[in-house]
């Protein structure tokens, strides 16, 4: 579980997954000061340094949170009898090229008020309505959310979002 700890405050702070070393080591030098005068100090140190905290355990400790996270945001959302939809495209693209949507969800879950990213979905082909409202959909379905639920929609205003037709809104409220 302290490899978790170690992982979420360097997620946190957007450190490089190899800090978890760094850390380690800083962790190692300041017990030999701190625990100086305990007994077990000679455990203490053998189980800080039998501490997993490579850049490859720290990188999939990370990936285990955030996919626990959106787990949590998924059930919540399921739950709820209402949300809101932000959608907006970026003319920035992935590694491949491809246009990025950022879809968030807003709802009141038990713990109050939320608004969090549902996906960062990547499009296939164009940026119309089309492409845009497949996408959404495709992410909705995959995580079982009923679009019936949804109470408003919000966009950045582009043509492809909006157009009275052919526009992912009008798109949407079709289905």
């Amino acid at each position: 579980m302290a490899s978790f700890v170690f992982s979420q405050e360097i997620a946190k702070r957007g450190k490089p997954y190899t800090d978890g070393e760094y850390m380690k080591n800083c962790f190692i030098n300041a017990s030999e000061e701190l625990f100086q005068d305990f007994k077990n100090k000679a455990d203490i140190l053998k189980r800080i340094k039998e501490l997993p905290l490579s850049a490859k355990t720290i990188q999939d400790r990370t990936i285990k949170i955030c996919s626990n996270i959106t787990t949590q945001h998924i059930e919540d959302l399921k739950l709820v009898s209402a949300f809101s939809i932000a959608v907006s495209i970026d003319e920035f693209c992935d590694i491949n090229d491809a246009a990025q949507v950022s879809l968030f969800v807003r709802f009141m879950s038990h713990s109050g008020p939320k608004e969090e990213l549902l996906g960062l979905l990547p499009l296939k082909g164009q940026t119309q309505g089309e492409d845009i409202a497949n996408a959404v959909i495709e992410c909705m379905d995959k995580h079982h959310i009923p679009l019936d639920k949804s109470v408003s929609i919000s966009t950045d205003g582009a043509k492809s979002m909006t157009g009275v037709r052919k526009g992912f809104v009008a798109i949407l409220k079709e289905k």
